[in-house]
C-alpha cells in the first residue's frame, strides 16, 4: 500500500484548510485499496448533535461521516468486538482513533493475528470530559436561550 503526500491544491485540502482542520482521513490515500478489497474502516462519527461514537464503514459515504474534528471522546461501545470479528473473517481493517483508543484496541486484541489491521493514530490535543462538556454546552444554551444543534468550527470554541 502506498500513501502519497497530499496535493494542497485539490478540493479536499482546500476544504480542510477552510475548516481549520486537516484530518488523517482527509489525507489517507488507502481507502480505495481497503474498499476494493472488501475491507472496513472504523472511526469516529457525530451521530447526534453533541454525541460522538465510533462506527464501522464499508463505503465512501459512510467514511465521509468520519471526517472533521469531533472535540469529544467517542464511545467505543461494541466496536472492539466488531474489529475482532472482522479480523477473524480475514478482512482488511483500518482503525482510526486517538492514542489511548489505539492502545485499548491492541490490549483487547491481545495475541490475535493482526496482520490485516492498519492503525491510524489521530493526534489528540486534549478533550474535555463528557460531564464538563455537557455543563459547558448547557451554560451556552442558557446564555443564548436556544438549543445547540451542532458543533461550531473549532476556532470558535473557547472553553
Amino acid at each position: 500500500m502506498h500513501i502519497n503526500r497530499p496535493n494542497f491544491e485539490d478540493d479536499l485540502s482546500v476544504k480542510a484548510r477552510q475548516h481549520r482542520t486537516e484530518t488523517a482521513l482527509d489525507n489517507y490515500q488507502g481507502f480505495d485499496y481497503i474498499i476494493e478489497n472488501d475491507g472496513v474502516v472504523y472511526g469516529a462519527i457525530q451521530e447526534k448533535p453533541l454525541e460522538v461514537k465510533h462506527s464501522r464503514a464499508t463505503n465512501y459515504e459512510e467514511i465521509s461521516l468520519m471526517r472533521k474534528s469531533k472535540y469529544l471522546h467517542s464511545s467505543l461501545k461494541g466496536i472492539f468486538e466488531k474489529v475482532a470479528k472482522d479480523l477473524e473473517k480475514g478482512k482488511l481493517v483500518l482503525f482510526t482513533g486517538i492514542g489511548c483508543q489505539i492502545v485499548a484496541l491492541k490490549n483487547y486484541l491481545g495475541c490475535r493475528d493482526v496482520t490485516n489491521l492498519i492503525l491510524c493514530d489521530v493526534v489528540c490535543h486534549g478533550m474535555p470530559i463528557t460531564e464538563s462538556w455537557n455543563k459547558y454546552i448547557s451554560g451556552k444554551e442558557k446564555l443564548i436561550n436556544a438549543k445547540i444543534k451542532e458543533l461550531p468550527d473549532a476556532s470558535l470554541i473557547k472553553v
